[in-house]
């Protein structure tokens, strides 16, 4: 093998660009150039967006340094290693005559030089403004993913041909806004509903997604690929497998197109929702400040041509109101969306955007790659609270896995958060209250990374209770089942924990009863805590006083539930059934449940109504599905509802007699005893924080650890805090 290529220094506004040789053969090796370029002047490049694909670079390719564009030189090459996605790249984009220009990170930039690294992340933004346009390599071809492909161009034709029928009637004028031509919004709502019954008639919206296969691709779930495709100036991105294309609008359109569909497995919230949001973001902005350009009426047309053509996304922001949005986006939800991107360095979920925080406006530090990743991860921090005014990053440091030495309330960026179904998302929690949000935010940041904010100290933890995890899903369908151990078994083992802890839960709550007017008003703050006091399941639980149904069933144990099943539901129990009740329930029970078969077989012979099986009540008392006859339904639907929103929340009491809930599994460890609970000023939620321990004792200082978000009984419509802020109190969280 020749020697390996030997990268030439850069001045500091400065990049290398590939000079790639053409060929004839397909299969022939790859050779290229490495040309020196200024940003200063105006280049003519595109630029390859890829993935490594986990990949070692291991592939050699031939190099050499071109000191001039129009010469051919006669230095010997020398060997470059990189991926093999990389290589297949090079050989689908090599012309059989003419050089091509090129930019690729992992050939034009010195990996082994940390400090050239730093200084040429910092450019990006500029680099892929400047570029002529992107190429996205999505990998070779296979049979699925040309099948979503063709699938993609076949609809995005059909959209592309209406938009430019919509175009050829409409006035010529670049002036008026798109979110206000309502003309225009109601024509292209007309093309939606038109393709989504052309993909209905050809795709199963029951069945898997038909772009699947290519947002599996491990290029849409990358962190870097993300500024590659919102950066370039005119949306000229183009995406390829193979030797198959399209653009970024047509991709756009057509996945969210899948969406409103409403195909049961997508996955653009994944793969491509932050791209999404970045590109309408930039995309306003630079619309937003063309006015006074000498050009700003060509590029103004050509920017609306853009967001036009990707009009399904303008439409769902219409129907929803938002017709007027601005392009503001704030940084803690663009760090939310970047912790669900995979990076191999953890710094790069910051440095991979520091040319969209350029553009946007957002101050940021510059890539340092030198710098410990928890520094990186609290400036970011820090720069979220500086830029919006706001707290709002704090929600995001709650997770499952935390990195050792991370201040507690800066987001570990490397843990993906909770999904949208997790009761510990408290995405739709903030939307929803005001515990703190009418007091203006404070904030001081301090030395070693501590952050002071004002706060009000509501209550202290008195005692915490275990938590449940259980899959709602796993309560359908488990009557034809429960003779398969490897289906049912884990499943009503799981639904009786549930149960029996939230028996427990409710055994505290009675033990409270004094701090309520009335049994009504306990019983119904227990299920606003457990529910979130998410609406529609309230007034659900106060039709017909079914909470106080679901209460009562819980103030039975496993024998009075069971009896009464047999009672209401029960007709014959074989041996075997009875022997699989004795698996999660204990031979205690089932001596009793033989018992009364004896007393009882003759009842249930005389009785004409349809009962269900014996196998079916012991589910029903198990997971309080079918609970002792049909009437009670609706309390079922009820504790499914509970079942979704408490599992994986630890239950806590105060030392006033309130109670509320918090996430467990997470890093912090769940609620314990000793706990505050605290409104932060300018925040929504109340928070649990934990004092700080010295010695085994909690010192006598205002330091406190942030465990979670949090919900509790009578504080989250900003009950306890005034207007004012007299009551509160500055605490420093480290």
């Amino acid at each position: 093998m020749d020697s390996l290529y030997q990268h030439f220094p850069l001045d500091p506004r400065s990049i290398r660009i590939i000079v790639l040789e053409p060929a004839s053969d397909p299969s022939s090796d790859i050779q290229c150039g490495l040309h020196k370029a200024s940003l200063d002047y105006v280049l003519d490049f595109e630029a390859l967006s890829y993935t490594w694909d986990g990949q070692t670079p291991e592939c050699p390719i031939s190099c050499r340094t071109v000191e001039n564009l129009n010469d051919f030189p006669s230095t010997p090459f020398s060997t470059i290693l990189v991926t093999q996605n990389c290589v297949d790249a090079l050989r689908a984009l090599r012309r059989q005559s003419g050089r091509r220009l090129l930019w690729i990170d992992g050939i034009c930039i010195n990996q082994a030089d940390i400090d050239e690294k730093g200084v040429q992340v910092a450019m990006m933004g500029e680099l892929y403004g400047a570029c002529r346009g992107v190429i996205v390599w999505l990998g070779n071809k296979d049979e699925a993913a040309e099948r979503a492909f063709r699938f993609m161009l076949d609809i995005g034709g059909a959209m592309e041909n209406m938009v430019s029928r919509q175009r050829a009637s409409e006035p010529t004028s670049a002036q008026v806004p798109l979110a206000e031509d309502i003309e225009l919004h109601e024509s292209l709502r007309e093309m939606l509903q038109n393709l989504q019954r052309m993909s209905k008639e050809q795709y199963n919206p029951e069945s898997e997604n038909p772009l699947r296969p290519l947002l599996n691709r491990s290029w849409f779930h990358r962190m870097w690929t993300v500024q590659e495709v919102v950066l370039p100036a005119q949306g000229d991105v183009t995406f390829q497998c193979g030797d198959l294309k399209a653009s970024f609008p047509t991709l756009r359109f057509v996945a969210t197109q899948i969406e409103v569909a409403k195909f049961t497995k997508v996955g653009i919230q994944s793969s491509m929702k932050l791209q999404l949001e970045l590109t309408d973001a930039l995309a306003r902005r630079r619309l937003d400040g063309m006015d006074g350009d000498q050009n700003s009426d060509a590029v103004k047309q050509g920017y609306q041509n853009f967001t036009r053509t990707n009009f399904s996304h303008i439409l769902h922001m219409y129907n929803q109101g938002d017709g007027n949005r601005t392009s503001k986006i704030k940084l803690s939800a663009i760090l939310d969306g970047a912790r669900r991107k995979r990076v191999t360095v953890p710094a790069d979920k910051v440095f991979a955007l520091y040319g969209v925080f350029q553009e946007l406006g957002i101050p940021m530090s510059a890539p340092d790659y030198r710098k410990p990743t928890e520094d990186v991860f609290h400036d970011a921090a820090v720069a979220s609270i500086s830029s919006e005014k706001a707290l709002d990053v704090i929600y995001l440091a709650v997770t499952k896995t935390r990195r050792e030495n991370l201040p507690s309330w800066v987001p570990d960026l490397m843990d993906h958060g909770f999904g949208n179904m997790d009761p510990r998302n408290c995405t739709e929690d903030v939307k929803r209250f005001t515990a703190g949000s009418s007091l203006p935010p404070a904030w001081e940041f301090l030395p070693s990374h501590r952050l002071r904010v004002c706060v009000k100290l509501v209550e202290t933890v008195t005692k915490s209770f275990p938590s449940f995890d259980v899959h709602v899903k796993s309560l359908q369908g488990h009557e034809d089942n429960l003779e398969k151990p490897s289906t049912s078994q884990a499943s009503l083992a799981q639904l009786h924990k549930a149960l029996t802890l939230l028996r427990e839960w409710a055994e505290a709550v009675r033990g409270h009863a004094a701090s309520y007017p009335s049994r009504k008003d306990m019983v119904m703050s227990f299920l606003k805590v457990l529910l979130h006091d998410e609406k529609s399941c309230v007034n659900h639980a106060e039709e017909e006083d079914r909470f106080d149904k679901w209460f009562s069933v819980l103030e039975k144990d496993d024998v009075e539930l069971m009896r009464s099943s047999i009672m209401k539901n029960g007709k014959e129990m074989s041996k075997a059934k009875l022997a699989k009740v004795a698996e999660y329930q204990g031979s205690s029970v089932l001596k009793q449940l033989k018992s009364w078969k004896a007393q009882m077989s003759n009842a249930f012979e005389e009785r004409e109504r349809s009962s269900k099986s014996f196998a079916v009540g012991m589910l029903g008392h198990v997971g309080m599905q079918n609970v002792t006859y049909p009437a009670m339904e609706p309390v079922l639907q009820l504790h499914l509802a509970i079942l979704r929103f408490a599992r994986r929340q630890a239950f806590f009491t105060t030392e006033t007699g309130r109670f509320g809930c918090a996430p467990d599994f997470i890093a912090a460890g769940a609620v314990r005893e000793g706990d505050r609970v605290a409104i932060i000023a300018g925040l929504s939620l109340p928070f649990v924080l934990r004092p700080l321990k010295r010695g085994g004792s909690v010192r006598e200082t205002d330091e406190y650890e942030l465990i979670s978000h949090c919900y509790q009984d009578g504080i989250m419509y900003g009950e306890a805090v005034h207007g004012d802020g007299t009551e509160l109190q500055d605490v420093v969280l480290v």
